[in-house]
């Protein structure tokens, strides 16, 4: 098995990362008439409707008219130089790419700027890998359709612009997964961005192992959800309208929970006397996206959670866009600085990260004291804005002929709302488990704050399929505390209340067995997960450990190989990768091993994490799991 899934990374030594191609340091490879991918007219010919679409679109302004990524791209063109800028344009300037003109100045007002990517930057796509960083391969020899084309003619040039790379989405993978290193002018190796990976491994990309909802899962690939028209609509409000529509309903957010004396009660049940002080749980479930919410670069958002706090006399504590706390990645640079305008060049390590997985939640909690008489009412709100403020001033430096304008303020996008009157109301079951499995995420020694209303989740439950998340949550609460017995009793009550085996039950069982160092029946269990959730990233890393720390270096072998075929530079499945064939006695463990160093987290990942907490306002409350801000 593992021999196939090792030619399908492309690699180009035995056990080596695959090297970029001509254009490096991006991965673009091309063929045929090159000349073809910049004449956008010649499909509009009989795609009038699609290619006025794609005017409109994020894709057609991927390039250098686009203000903010014209700021990021000549700070990296500037401080770095212009052979590694290259690694930008494979996605976003493939037209100027593959003409040369990278390896010179660049301007908006340049045709080939002006196209972004284009039809057959998407529809000339006939292989792609999952390295990233534009792994694709454009054919650009093709058979344009003319007034003496037959139907025959026709059915196989929609066929040859419909390949399955492009109608699967890993075609649309390569470019939404990125990633830095020293090719691009980077001292360290950084996933940049990664919807891909973070779509194969959710119920949306069939991988049902991270997450037993009380709601039956979704499936949808790229094409599904973005790809209903040519506007590939996404997030990017400033320059597709209709982006708009797209956002609202990507999250929604509930007040999970209120603190009363430091005991959590559900908001209907909580009914605070005037004077006390109490703190709300706000969470935030990415209900529909397949991807983090909100996904893409996710240094450059700007979504927030805002909460208002009123009493019959009026507003008591409202904290909104200023001091509202973000869903976003916040990144440092050498001096443990964040990085707030997208400079790549800057970038080293990941100081918190809030967006949310597919499906999962995350909580965020407000501290307050009542001043004035109840009852009271709680207001929150998920606002978006598509970029923060500050790389929105760096894009209108940025605008000049030829590109948008970036001076223009953004609109701001609600997403979901939620309102409750403590202490009035009915119980929520959908509330309670939601709240549960934010607080999962929580550090281990605040775990039991998750309990009550796991137990609540449970006493709520109208059907078996809601018992049954709700007994997975308290399995993963229960597991990550090292409780075994008790992790694996709420597993098994979950099971029988589905009526059959899932596989967040075994992934649920293998993270408690491996809690306590029991990696043989971690690997047991985690192999159960995998066999039906192939494409769960983070399950083959865990398999892959849990069968090398067993001694079984075959087994952990085939597991970070298949890991890797999804994901080739994550740096536990290539150190997984080489200690196995280190213990194998395999002439490429030497190979292995500077793999996993090329691409290893920082060294002083750490201390700049300790500096951006000592020195940077905000930093330290910002990486807590759950976040607090005090009104």
């Amino acid at each position: 098995m593992w021999i196939s899934l090792l030619l399908s990374c492309a690699t180009t030594t035995r056990w080596g990362i695959a090297e970029p191609g001509p254009y490096a340091p991006s991965f673009l490879r091309a063929e045929g008439d090159l000349a073809l991918l910049a004449r956008v007219e010649t499909c509009g010919a009989c795609h009038a409707e699609q290619a006025e679409q794609w005017r409109g679109s994020a894709h057609a302004h991927a390039s250098f008219d686009n203000p903010w990524y014209r700021h990021a791209v000549e700070d990296l063109r500037e401080g770095v130089g212009l052979t590694e800028s290259k690694h930008c344009a494979g996605c976003h300037d493939p037209v100027l790419l593959l003409a040369g003109k990278m390896d010179g100045p660049v301007l908006p007002t340049d045709p080939g700027a002006a196209v972004g990517v284009p039809c057959l930057g998407c529809h000339g796509v006939v292989s792609a890998t999952s390295d990233g960083n534009a792994s694709v391969l454009l054919d650009l020899d093709l058979e344009v359709p003319t007034d003496a084309s037959t139907d025959a003619d026709i059915a196989r040039h929609k066929a040859r612009m419909l390949q399955p790379a492009l109608k699967s989405g890993a075609a649309c993978g390569a470019c939404h997964r990125g990633f830095l290193g020293p090719e691009t002018g980077n001292d360290w190796f950084a996933i940049g961005m990664d919807d891909a990976g973070a779509w194969r491994g959710s119920t949306w990309g069939g991988s049902d192992a991270g997450l037993l909802a009380p709601e039956v899962p979704r499936r949808a690939t790229c094409v599904d959800c973005h790809l209903d028209d040519h506007r590939a609509t996404g997030g990017h409000t400033p320059m597709v309208p209709e982006a708009a529509e797209r956002v609202r309903g990507a999250a929604s957010v509930w007040v999970g929970a209120v603190w009363v004396d430091g005991r959590s009660q559900a908001p209907e049940e909580a009914a605070p006397a005037e004077g006390s002080t109490i703190a709300v749980d706000v969470v935030v479930r990415n209900t529909g996206t397949g991807h983090r919410f909100p996904g893409g670069t996710l240094d450059a958002q700007d979504t927030w959670v805002a909460l208002e706090v009123s009493g019959p006399d009026g507003v008591i504590a409202s904290v909104d866009e200023e001091g509202g706390p973000r869903l976003r990645a916040r990144v440092m640079d050498a001096e443990g600085v964040p990085v707030e305008t997208h400079q790549t060049r800057r970038m080293v390590a990941v100081a918190g990260d809030h967006t949310v997985p597919p499906g999962d939640a995350r909580a965020f909690r407000f501290e307050l004291t009542l001043d004035g008489p109840g009852p009271y009412t709680v207001s929150a709100t998920l606002r978006h804005r598509r970029h923060p403020a500050a790389l929105q001033e760096a894009a209108c430096a940025a605008t000049t002929e030829g590109t948008l304008d970036g001076c223009a303020p953004e609109p701001v996008t609600e997403v979901d709302a939620d309102r409750v009157v403590l202490g009035e109301g009915t119980p929520s079951g959908e509330r309670a488990w939601t709240h549960a499995l934010a607080l999962s995420h929580d550090v281990q020694e605040r775990l039991d704050d998750a309990r009550p209303s796991a137990e609540r989740a449970l006493a709520l439950a109208t059907t078996d399929r809601e018992a049954a998340a709700a007994e997975w949550v308290h399995a993963l609460i229960a597991g990550r505390q090292g409780r075994l017995a008790e992790a694996l009793a709420a597993s098994d009550a979950s099971q029988q209340r589905l009526g059959e085996a899932h596989p967040a039950l075994d992934r649920a069982r293998g993270d408690a067995y491996a809690q306590v160092w029991d990696w043989n029946s971690a690997s047991e269990a985690y192999g159960r997960a995998a066999a039906v959730s192939p494409g769960d990233t983070a399950l083959w890393r865990d398999l892959a450990r849990a069968r090398g720390s067993a001694g079984d270096s075959d087994g952990s072998l085939e597991a970070a190989l298949h890991g890797l075929s999804l994901q080739p530079r994550d740096a536990a499945l290539l150190r997984s990768r080489w200690l196995a064939l280190k213990d194998l006695g395999d002439a490429g463990a030497d190979d292995a091993e500077q793999d996993w160093l090329d691409h290893r987290l920082p060294d002083p990942a750490g201390d700049l994490r300790i500096r951006c907490d000592l020195e940077v306002d905000g930093c330290a409350a910002e990486r807590a799991p759950v976040p607090l801000v005090r009104m």
